[in-house]
């Protein structure tokens, strides 16, 4: 009996530690996500003004 409680806590343990991990990985990926959200942004910002400058000169021509 001794033995299973003793297993019981050593998983509760770990499972403890795991999921100390996993919640590190997710802030990691939330990290990421919204370094790319803002990433995608400025380019999407970029691309446009590329749009209207082509389109001004196109107009021009």
């Amino acid at each position: 009996m001794l033995l299973l409680i003793g297993v019981w806590i050593f998983f509760m343990s770990r499972s403890r530690g795991s999921l100390q991990k996993q919640s590190d990985y997710m802030d990691q990926v939330r990290t990421y996500v919204t370094e790319h959200i803002a990433e995608t942004k400025r380019m999407n910002q970029t691309l446009e003004r590329i749009a209207i400058a082509l389109e001004r000169k196109s107009g021009q021509q």
